[in-house]
Parts: structure tokens; C-alpha cells; sequence
């Protein structure tokens, strides 16, 4: 007897616990009720009935204390949601899909992973889901898109050529890439096969290389981010050139790089006669000099 006693003092003393420590649901109403119940059995001498009661008192407690644990999940959950959903549609509104595409998709698979465990009511994973979007967006920005076009100007002001635009930070930042420029535009040049005559007022198109995204006409009063390839997969065009011509510019005309350069990115170029807009070595064409300075009056 001695003993169920104190199996139902012990039982009634752990469910108040637990009805202290949580309120305002099924299980802990249910939980107080037997707690009430025990308490009257054992005041009662009725023990094995005070035990049975003290039981199903701690069982509901337990499943309230589970709900309670829940629920605080899924106030976290909601809490992680809605900042992740304000920072998407944040990434949206400055086009962070064109300018940081690599960050953008990983946001939206998170927040797609986040809502699917959600509606399964796996809180603590949908809160981690939800933090993967925000780390995913960080490091996004406002910025001014590259331009897609370049307006040439005189030699004699801003010396204009397919190599020294290209080498420019808001075109590709790198001269020997300078021939995506000119198979981009030559179509549009009075001598298609001669890459050494560009006019001042040509609006050169800046084709996108490794897919980043270029809208609008350079305009020098921006503050353009410098381009970069490293986060792209998509191939430099490689295209064979043509020889170019050693001309001279004309006066209404800027000067282009006169010889195409070969793309290697790893290897140093040659070195180039400085009178010379190409020179050969055995049947290959040496093609990564500097053009050479015009030696008529420069383009107006």
C-alpha cells in the first residue's frame, strides 16, 4: 500500500509540473482534469485509482508539452518564411535573377524545399530551408547592368580599336578577347575582312560571352561593375581570324586592332614589331600584339 502511494504522490507531483509549465490546449486541459481527479482519489484512500488518474495526467502533459514544442517550431517556421519570401521578392525587384542567376536559383530551390517540408509540418526543417535562402541572397546588390552597346569615338580622343575596347572593365576586360567584338560587328564595317577600320559613331554591339547579361548603350556617366567570367560555363567565341590588313587609318575613320588575337587565356602574347600589325612564324599567325600607333592624322 505504501508503495502505491508513493507511485501516486509521484505521478500527481511530475503531471502539476507539466501543467504549470504549459496552458490553452486539449492535452493540457485534459492533464489538469486528471491531475484533479488523483488528487481527489488519493484524498480519497482510493490509491490505485489516484495512480491510474496521475497516468493518464502525465500522458496528456507529455503530449501537451509536445504540441506546445510544436507549435513554437512552427511560429519560428513562419517567422524564417516570411523573411525568406521578402528577400526573394527583394532579389526580384533589382533583377537579381539576370546579375546574380547563380544565387537566385539556390534561393528558389531552398524556398521551394522550405515550403514543401512545411506543408508536411516539419517546422524545424522548413526554419533551416528558410535560412538557405537567406545566405543564398546575402551577397546580392542593386546593379547597373553592362552595357550592350558601345558608341566608337576619334582615335584621337579615347583611342578606339577593337583591342582597347575590349580590354576595357565594362566590355570584357581582358584585349585579347577583342575578336568577339569584331565577328559581332563586321557585318557593319565599310570592309568586313579589315579589322583596322572602325568609324567614329559605329554603335558596336558587345555580345555577351559567358552569359552575362548586357542591356543599354555605355554611357560613360555609369559606374559599371568590371566584368568577370568566372562564374560562367559558357565558352569565349573562338572563332579563326581572318588576317588583317597593315592600314592605315583614314582621317574620318578610328583606328582598330590590327591584327586578331589568338584567345588563350593562359599563355603570354608575343611580342610584335612595333611598324607591323602581324607577322608570321612558320604557317601560324602571331596574333596578340598591341595595334601600332597610326602614323596619318588622327580620326576626327
Amino acid at each position: 500500500m505504501k508503495k502505491v502511494l508513493f507511485v501516486a504522490a509521484a505521478l500527481l507531483a511530475g503531471s502539476a509540473v507539466f501543467s504549470v509549465s504549459y496552458k490553452n490546449n486539449t492535452y493540457q486541459k485534459l492533464a489538469d482534469e486528471y491531475t484533479k481527479k488523483a488528487q481527489n482519489a488519493l484524498d480519497a484512500g482510493e490509491y490505485e485509482l489516484s495512480v491510474e488518474y496521475s497516468q493518464k495526467a502525465e500522458e496528456n502533459a507529455a503530449l501537451s508539452q509536445a504540441y506546445i514544442k510544436k507549435m513554437l517550431a512552427k511560429a519560428e517556421a513562419d517567422k524564417a518564411m516570411k523573411k525568406a519570401s521578402d528577400r526573394i521578392a527583394f532579389a526580384k525587384k533589382i533583377s537579381a535573377d539576370r546579375n546574380f542567376p547563380m544565387a537566385y536559383s539556390a534561393a528558389e530551390q531552398a524556398y521551394a524545399s522550405a515550403k514543401d517540408v512545411y506543408a508536411k509540418e516539419d517546422y524545424v526543417a522548413a526554419t533551416d530551408y528558410a535560412n538557405q535562402v537567406l545566405a543564398a541572397l546575402a551577397d546580392i546588390r542593386e546593379v547597373t547592368p553592362l552595357p550592350e552597346y558601345y558608341v566608337v569615338r576619334p582615335w584621337a580622343e579615347t583611342k578606339d580599336c577593337y583591342w582597347n575596347i575590349s580590354g576595357r572593365t565594362y566590355v570584357y576586360n581582358n584585349p585579347l578577347l577583342w575578336e568577339n567584338l569584331y565577328q559581332a560587328n563586321k557585318q557593319s564595317m565599310p570592309k568586313p575582312n579589315d579589322p583596322n577600320l572602325i568609324h567614329p559613331g559605329m554603335k558596336m554591339k558587345i555580345p555577351s560571352i559567358t552569359g552575362e547579361y548586357r542591356e543599354g548603350v555605355y554611357n560613360p556617366a555609369k559606374k559599371y561593375d568590371t566584368y568577370s567570367a568566372v562564374a560562367s560555363s559558357r565558352p569565349v567565341v573562338n572563332a579563326k581570324p581572318a588576317e588583317a590588313k597593315s592600314a592605315e587609318p583614314k582621317a574620318s575613320e578610328a583606328k582598330a586592332e590590327p591584327a586578331k588575337a589568338e584567345q588563350k587565356s593562359a599563355a603570354a602574347p608575343e611580342k610584335a614589331e612595333p611598324a607591323k600589325t602581324e607577322q608570321k612564324q612558320g604557317s601560324s599567325l602571331i596574333s596578340n600584339s598591341a595595334p601600332a600607333s597610326p602614323s596619318v592624322s588622327d580620326a576626327k
